[in-house]
């Protein structure tokens, strides 16, 4: 589910213009360097009892408690699958993922009495402004104990964030987008019981119910599809069959013997086939290279299919292990 705040909301930033473009430099370690507003540095907020703090993630122990959070948060959810920490340092660092060439991030921690007890990113995504012609913020990495006023202040933190920068809405959680630069966006409302497939998100139950309460409401559901057992079902297989007689399709798999010239392809057909689809964002170049790159290790020819109707590619489909089942014993490492 991915929730929003906007226009006549208590996160609405009537009033507001266009943000400065451009990202500063990355801090010292590694540590995404937070954006800063104009005229200095995004101050920290203190919201509630005084012992409640949210404030940039700047230095690089900042970052080690930001990404460490999750397990915390998980420890005792046997369906939790701890993430990579190297590939969370490259999603977060400028100088390494070509997503930040396009958008702001700022990341904040929220601590009582200097225990960290959450956090959450602050996100401005110009390609989503210019294709969406909205003036729409983002928050995500989202992570709370299960407390309100923690949730309110992370949020709060994140709706000034993008106000400073012209954002007249804000959604989320997006990580960082549509296109899972970092997981699947939302919160999981069903299925709690059931361990993550590869690049999707698994939440606690009570994350809906947080952002209820900071007067957040429902934008979208997002679904994902369980097909159980080894073969799809005959009928779906007759009618594919038939469907390639009829239209003159032929799948081939993946050549890797040119798989720069198959990535321009499936980019191509991606953007065709998503760009009506609710939250679509086009991938830049650098970006859907950068992806290439990390699947590539992780793809087999067979389990990356073209679709060609008279020789004309028209179609993709990308399928991968399920290699979470791995991860889940790596314990980040």
């Amino acid at each position: 589910m991915i929730s929003e705040q906007g226009p006549g909301s208590p996160a609405a930033v009537p009033g507001a213009t266009p943000g400065a473009s451009g990202t500063a430099p990355a801090a010292p370690g590694g540590a995404p360097a937070a954006a800063q507003p104009a005229g200095g540095r995004a101050p920290a907020l203190a919201l509630g009892a005084a012992s409640l703090r949210v404030e940039p993630v700047r230095a690089a122990r900042d970052l080690d408690a930001f990404l460490a959070l999750p397990w915390r948060i998980y420890a005792g959810d046997p369906a939790w699958v701890p993430p990579l920490l190297s590939e969370q340092r490259k999603a977060l660092d400028r100088r390494r993922h070509p997503f930040h060439l396009h958008a702001e991030v700022e990341c904040y921690l929220a601590r009582r009495d200097r225990r960290v007890v959450g956090r959450i990113a602050a996100i401005v995504n110009r390609q989503h402004l210019q294709f969406h012609g909205e003036r729409a913020g983002f928050f995500g990495l989202f992570e709370s104990e299960p407390d309100p006023e923690v949730a309110a202040a992370l949020l709060r933190a994140a709706e000034d964030a993008v106000r400073r920068r012209g954002m007249e809405r804000i959604r989320g959680p997006m990580n960082f987008s549509t296109n899972d630069e970092v997981c699947s966006p939302g919160v999981l409302v069903e299925g709690h019981d059931r361990p993550p497939a590869v690049l999707m998100a698994h939440t606690p139950p009570y994350y809906a119910g947080l952002l209820e309460a900071a007067g957040y409401r429902k934008a979208k559901d997002l679904l994902a599809y369980w097909l159980d057992g080894p073969e799809p079902p005959e009928r779906l297989v007759q009618g594919v069959a038939r469907a390639q007689r009829a239209e003159g399709i032929e799948i081939r798999p993946l050549n890797l013997r040119r798989f720069r010239d198959e990535v321009r392809t499936i980019q191509e057909i991606y953007h065709s086939a998503w760009e009506k689809n609710w939250g679509f964002v086009p991938m830049t170049a650098e970006e859907f290279e950068h992806l290439a790159r990390e699947l590539r290790p992780l793809v087999h020819p067979r389990l990356c299919l073209i679709a060609e109707v008279r020789g004309e590619p028209a179609g993709f489909a990308l399928a991968l292990p399920d290699y979470n089942q791995v991860l889940r014993r790596l314990d980040g490492g």
